[in-house]
Order: C-alpha cells, then structure tokens, then sequence
C-alpha cells in the first residue's frame, strides 16, 4: 500500500513539473495559452494527488509501526497457552521388557515439562519420580523385579498414563496369552 501510495505521489510530481514546464514556455513565447481551465483543473488535481497520497502513505506507515508489538505480544501469548494445553508425551524401550540377569533397564523419553512417576499398578507404590525439564528428556530406570507398573506422566493439568509389565524369560516365552499381556496399554485422563 505505502508503495503503490509513494509511485502515485511521484507520478504527480512529474505531470506537475511537466505541466509547469509547458505551461512557462508557453508564457515566454507569447503565445495564446488555449484552454487555461484545462491547464488550472489539471494542476490543481494533479496537486490535491500529490498531497492525499503523500498523506495515505505517511498515516499507513504511521499505523504499521504501531500495530506491530501489540501483533508480537499476542503471538507470544498464544505460544505460550499452547505449550500449557499440551497432552505429555512419554514413550519408553524395550516396549516389552524382560528381566535376564538382575534387572532390566528402561528408557523413557519424556516431552517438555514433563513429570513422570513409576507406580505398582496393584500396591501404587510409587518407585520412582522424575521431575519436569525445559526440554524433552530421556531418563532411564532399573527394573529389577518382575511386575506391573503404571507411569503416570503430567504436564500442567493434563496426565497420562501408561502400563508396563515387567517379566523373567520363562513368562516371556512360554505362551502367546502372557505376550498380550505384557504389551504396553495407554489411557488417557485429563484433570
């Protein structure tokens, strides 16, 4: 807007140069100057054009620079609800975890701001707490018993929670039933 405003200001400028141009070497030759009307209307036109556009272009570069930190602000504001709001993201390794020695450590992968408990899923013991970090996290945790466990992972008000069962190698491998049990199930519940 501000260019096509600053083109027709300097457009103006020039038909307004070239118009008092002829219109002073008419003058000086003597001649009769035809259709004077004309040549006032036009200037007096060509005039208010240079000054209206001048204007617009001022008062929208005026108004830009104003609307621009109250733009910014509520971005930022937004991003910041956003991250708020945001479901807790946590996923973990070996998804089917098996005891072969003394124990079996796991890996979980935690989003931003993210705090992560590991409960008995019968007792609700709570073995260990891992508390919220700036960024995502990757903390690992050794199991050393066979169990099921629940991890609870919240954010704010949002919580998930996660099931984990931990076996030995004969519970693993002696049937398909105790497989799907030991597969990870995921329910989610926001507060």
């Amino acid at each position: 807007m501000v260019l096509y405003l600053s083109g027709l200001a300097i457009l103006s400028v020039l038909v307004l140069v070239v118009l008092f141009t002829r219109f002073v070497k008419l003058a000086h030759s003597g001649e009769k100057i035809s259709h004077m009307k004309i040549w006032v209307t036009m200037s007096w036109t060509f005039l208010l054009l240079l000054i209206g556009s001048t204007g617009g272009a001022i008062f929208v570069v005026a108004k830009s620079h104003v609307a621009v930190p109250a733009q910014q602000e509520t971005t930022s504001r937004k991003v910041a609800n956003k991250s708020q709001v945001q479901q807790p993201k946590l996923t973990f390794s070996p998804s089917n975890p098996i005891i072969y020695m003394q124990s079996v450590p796991v890996k979980f992968k935690l989003s931003a701001n993210t705090n992560l408990k590991i409960v008995a899923h019968y007792s609700k013991l709570t073995y260990k707490e891992f508390k919220a970090a700036k960024d995502s996290q990757t903390v690992t945790y050794d199991f050393n018993e066979p169990s099921e466990f629940d991890l609870v992972a919240t954010r704010g008000s949002k919580k998930l929670v996660k099931h984990i069962t931990i076996t030995k190698p004969t519970e693993s491998s002696s049937s398909s039933v105790t497989n799907k049990m030991s597969s990870a199930d995921t329910k989610t519940t926001t507060n």
